[in-house]
């Protein structure tokens, strides 16, 4: 008796008491192959129609293995894995061998014969589920690994390009500092080391542009008249001030429009570039009524003016966003929003008082520089400045005594504590107070960052 027999027994036998000398389906089986065991009961004629299993008809074939549910599983799995069952167990004998050597190579079977196999195997089934597990893991493993591998590279071939700029950038700053410095110690031999060394250090550290930089920084020198150009020292500090304007402002037409526009007309490099800056704009369009100035002593009065006063031409909004970017660092949580709305808002009115207090500075300076136009040159702007703080008698008077002064002595600013200012200063005070009793206009600089 085989295994199923005994299976055959303690499992299925009561379920079929209906059965006499085999199963009813199998007349002619039973009287063809197992004629001598019907004296031996029906699990003996059972045992031995299962031993002639291929050549049972339909109907009894049927019926054999609907009585044992094993042995069905086994002849579906046979059916299903004969290509395995050739491959990896041709020499098993027995269904059940041929079975458990189906699912020790499992890793080899298709996918039908598999499914069939684990069908009715939870412990194989459980061990398929670990080792797909255990290979998804593999696989993330090494995909990590090549990730890595990749960001490995990436970063020495980074790494490789900044060590290649920082020896090109080198090597370009020993060579414009080493030409630098040997131009000035041939020019200026009885010059002081350190300048040379300040000025040059400069000069070699400007980057290598980008294309765009570049074409702004050419077209700007470009854009200078002659007697910028003739010395060597002053080629260089252009090539600087050419890289301080074009380095973030190279994308910006119309600044780049109105430097060239007024090297043209005459200015530096420097001048040309500042005065393009938008507050620069409003106050030159202020105090010329928007009239071009061709005269270069003019023009540089105005430069420094603008220069020291461009914040007063901001708009109160200008003025208190300059503050937004520093308080915005403390809005971390929900809650620091209204403090840093509250400061914000006290920094508006800090501009508003601010504005208030300097209502009609410069257009006193407008009106004197239109007035006399002695006042038109860069070292008098201090006088000017000064003047415009004060009361207009007290402004008429200075300026009526101060030109008769001698030139020397009208250079050392106003007021200096040479005895012919000091005597200017009382005298015009006392006629101030005797003729006017006007308050003086308290000029501050700008409280916003």
């Amino acid at each position: 008796m085989n295994c199923f027999g005994l299976v055959f027994i303690l499992t299925t036998w009561w379920a079929h008491t209906v059965w006499a000398n085999g199963p009813l389906e199998c007349p002619s089986e039973r009287a063809k192959f197992c004629p001598g065991f019907k004296a031996q009961g029906d699990v003996a004629v059972y045992n031995c129609l299962e031993g002639h299993l291929e050549e049972l008809g339909p109907a009894c074939l049927k019926a054999i293995l609907d009585a044992n549910p094993v042995l069905r599983e086994e002849r579906e799995v046979q059916q299903l894995c004969q290509k395995e069952s050739q491959a990896y167990c041709a020499q098993e004998v027995s269904r059940s061998a041929s079975i458990i050597c189906l699912e020790k190579n499992y890793k080899q079977l298709g996918g039908n014969c598999l499914a069939k196999i684990i069908a009715t195997n939870p412990v194989l089934r459980e061990q398929i589920k670990r080792d797909a597990e255990e290979e998804q893991r593999k696989v993330a493993a090494a995909l990590a690994e090549i990730e890595k591998k990749k960001k490995e590279e990436e970063q020495k071939l980074e790494e490789d390009k900044l060590k290649l700029k920082q020896k090109l950038l080198q090597e370009r700053y020993q060579q414009r500092y080493k030409v630098c410095q040997n131009h000035l110690k041939k020019t200026y031999p009885s010059s002081a080391y350190s300048t040379h060394y300040y000025y040059c250090e400069r000069y070699a550290q400007i980057p290598i542009p980008s294309s765009q930089q570049e074409s702004c920084m050419n077209g700007l020198i470009q854009g200078l008249r002659s007697q910028y150009k003739s010395k060597f020292e002053e080629k260089m500090q252009n090539e600087l001030d050419a890289w301080h304007f074009c380095k973030e402002r190279h994308t910006d037409s119309t600044f780049i429009t109105c430097t060239k526009k007024r090297l043209v007309e005459g200015d530096d490099l420097l001048m040309a570039g500042n005065s393009c800056d938008p507050l620069q704009q409003r106050c030159l369009a202020h105090l010329t009524d928007g009239k071009k100035t061709l005269d270069s002593t003019h023009r540089a009065f105005l430069y420094a003016i603008c220069s020291s006063f461009q914040s007063y031409y901001m708009t109160e909004n200008e003025c208190a966003d300059k503050e937004a970017a520093y308080w915005m660092d403390f809005y971390h949580q929900p809650k620091d929003g209204y403090l840093v709305q509250q400061h914000l808002e006290k920094n508006r009115a800090e501009c508003r008082t601010f504005f208030e207090k300097i209502d009609g500075f410069m257009d006193c300076i407008k009106e004197s520089n239109n007035q006399d136009h002695r006042l038109r040159k860069a070292k008098y702007t201090r006088i000017l400045v000064h003047l415009c703080k004060e009361s207009p008698v007290y402004r008429k008077c200075v300026l009526k005594k101060f030109f008769r002064l001698p030139t020397y002595i009208q250079e050392l600013g106003y007021p200096s504590n040479q005895r012919e200012q000091e005597e200017i200063h009382r005298i015009c005070t006392l006629d101030q107070t005797l003729k006017s009793s006007s308050p003086q206009v308290s000029v501050l600089q700008p409280t916003c960052r």
